[in-house]
């Protein structure tokens, strides 16, 4: 592999895997088959709009910012805006005031006399601020096509000097009920959803609801064999299945460590990546985190000998319900194993407590009451990026990950 190769590969490296931006081309898109087909349902039906919810980092924004193109295969024209993001100072009226702002549509005017020729122009509602939902329904209609709207981080949304969740979930009632020929897809954590269905429980029957929840190993392997097919390399199987059990079904970490084993073949003039370029990736992609290393420090650091690390690493390990929540008690198996020597809950029962206070930059959060908390990572990234940087310090190794099979190379 003389240097240009090698040039040109890092660069289709850099394409094929990106874990600091949601994917936004179809051909880079892998999985989520079923939530996909959910939502194309809702696009062709009458009166139906869809919300895709779950943890922040599962692949929200990516699989909808791919849907114009999924869509754009079908025989039908319609008319999008983009992703429209939401933001903290966003009420009702500024939030369709920049989807309106990017609303541009052509209109055929008759030209005046007897002749038959028409003009098209350009037309766009930028400038209009709708206070109401029926204002917002007026533009749409006058638009007189079908039209997408996909609004993007629903649960940032202030409103803080009107009750915006109410509002756009009158807004969507009103588009169904006249039958508007748009699309409202939005894309939040459950507690929004929660949120906007408790404002007008009319609109569960015209709102598609969409969970995603963290992809499956089969999901995060296909995304890992479509980066490397785009990039012209290959990676062993051994190495796809170590990736995935550390990525804890977060895309950004089989992105980045794919990203990063891919690089390390190529340090050692290959196109076949191994578990062995995954584990000597490990060091570079911790410290390529900068804000989850920063975060990471502030949880565990002190002055003194402590186990701080250990107990958050030991956190990272446990098996969790549903929506990502863990006991104490189910802290104490992984950290024996780390400690080397039985761990029952009052030994770390205050690095728990700490892990909640900002002291320790809240990287958890706590529900329930005395003696039955369960706890979870405020940060979902936070709880594989922990696995990782206790490998990285060789305070974790493969035993302890996957128990006595390690992971090894197929000869």
């Amino acid at each position: 592999m003389d240097k240009s190769e090698d040039v040109s590969y890092r660069a289709q490296i850099g394409l094929a895997f990106q874990p600091g931006t949601p994917i936004d081309s179809l051909d880079l898109f892998a999985g989520r088959g079923e939530q996909t087909n959910d939502i194309i349902k809702a696009v062709f039906q009458k009166g139906q709009h869809a919300i895709v919810f779950g943890e922040p980092g599962v692949g929200k924004t990516s699989l909808v910012r791919v849907l114009a193109e999924i869509l754009s295969s079908t025989d039908l024209q319609f008319l999008s805006p983009g992703t429209i993001n939401c933001d903290r100072q966003d009420d009702f009226a500024s939030l369709w005031g920049k989807i309106f702002r990017e609303l541009k549509f052509n209109l055929t005017k008759l030209k005046p006399g007897f002749a038959s020729n028409a003009e098209r122009a350009e037309i766009s509602l930028e400038g209009a601020r709708p206070r109401q939902p029926d204002d917002v329904r007026h533009g749409l209609d006058a638009i007189g096509q079908d039209t997408i709207i996909i609004i993007d981080e629903l649960d940032r949304l202030k409103g803080e000097t009107e009750n915006t969740s109410a509002l756009l979930a009158d807004t969507i009632k009103n588009l169904s009920d006249h039958a508007t020929r748009t699309t409202i897809i939005l894309t939040g954590v459950g507690d929004s959803v929660d949120q906007l269905i408790s404002e007008h429980k009319s609109i569960e029957r015209c709102l598609v609801q969409v969970p995603m929840p963290r992809m499956s190993d089969a999901e995060l392997v296909s995304i890992l064999d479509t980066g490397m097919r785009k990039c012209g390399m290959e990676m062993k199987g051994e190495a796809k299945e170590y990736i995935s059990r550390l990525s804890q079904g977060l895309p950004h970490f089989a992105h980045l460590l794919g990203q990063y084993s891919a690089y390390e073949a190529l340090e050692n003039r290959r196109t076949r990546a191994t578990a062995e370029d995954v584990r000597n990736a490990i060091e570079n992609a911790v410290q390529k985190s900068h804000s989850l290393l920063s975060a990471h420090a502030m949880a565990v650091s002190s002055p003194q000998r402590n186990i701080y690390g250990e107990v958050l690493t030991a956190c990272a390990l446990t098996r969790t319900d549903p929506l990502g929540y863990f006991s104490a008690s189910s802290v104490s198996g992984p950290l024996s194993e780390i400690l080397g020597r039985r761990c029952y809950i009052p030994v770390f029962a205050r690095h728990l407590n700490d892990f909640c206070s900002e002291k320790r930059g809240s990287v958890l959060e706590k529900t329930g009451a005395p003696r039955r908390y369960r706890y979870r990572f405020i940060n979902p990234l936070m709880r594989p990026f922990s696995v990782l940087h206790g490998l990285s310090t060789n305070l974790l190794d493969d035993e302890i990950i996957y128990g006595s099979a390690r992971i090894e190379d197929a000869r």
